[in-house]
């Protein structure tokens, strides 16, 4: 078997082993700068988050911690970013501690665009007319949604009548 089959079969079972708990790490600008500078590509420093929130007995509850920053959970677990930057990544510059801490993961199992989590959904309404607001019940996210109607453009549409 090839290197890079072995390579390739082992990403995979991590990505995996992360989906099973409804959690990945979800491409973004700073993923995409940290790949650059260490020169590999992104799912090489997902698999290295992976391994090393293992070595460190971080684990991540699917509703908890989806949509909050790495910098939070780590100091969430008593850890100093740089420390944690520097055994996870294998380097830990200020720019690099900067966009680890700014990684988070997200819940593929529930409806935020956002950030995974649970939503919630009230019905609203006034004057005859009803519409939804859905917001994110994550604390962290600040995700929301309104179908309430324009007021000030029915106003308008109603003058011009």
């Amino acid at each position: 078997m090839l290197l890079a089959e072995i390579y390739y079969i082992c990403i995979t079972q991590t990505i995996k082993q992360l989906q099973m708990n409804n959690l990945f790490l979800p491409n973004s600008v700073e993923l995409t700068q940290i790949s650059n500078i260490l020169n590999i590509s992104q799912d090489e420093v997902k698999e290295r988050i992976s391994k090393g929130f293992k070595k460190l007995n971080i684990e991540l509850e699917e509703t908890d911690d989806a949509g909050v920053l790495f910098s939070q959970i780590v100091s969430d677990y008593g850890f100093e970013m740089f420390a944690v930057t520097l055994m996870v990544i294998g380097r830990s510059e200020v720019q690099i501690n900067e966009l680890f801490g700014n990684l988070f993961y997200k819940n593929t199992s529930e409806d935020c665009p956002q950030c995974g989590c649970e939503t919630e959904t009230e019905t609203d309404g006034c004057w005859g007319q009803e519409w939804e607001e859905k917001k994110c019940l994550n604390s962290n996210c600040d995700w929301s949604e309104s179908g309430e109607p324009d007021w000030d453009l029915k106003r308008d549409i109603a003058l011009d009548r």
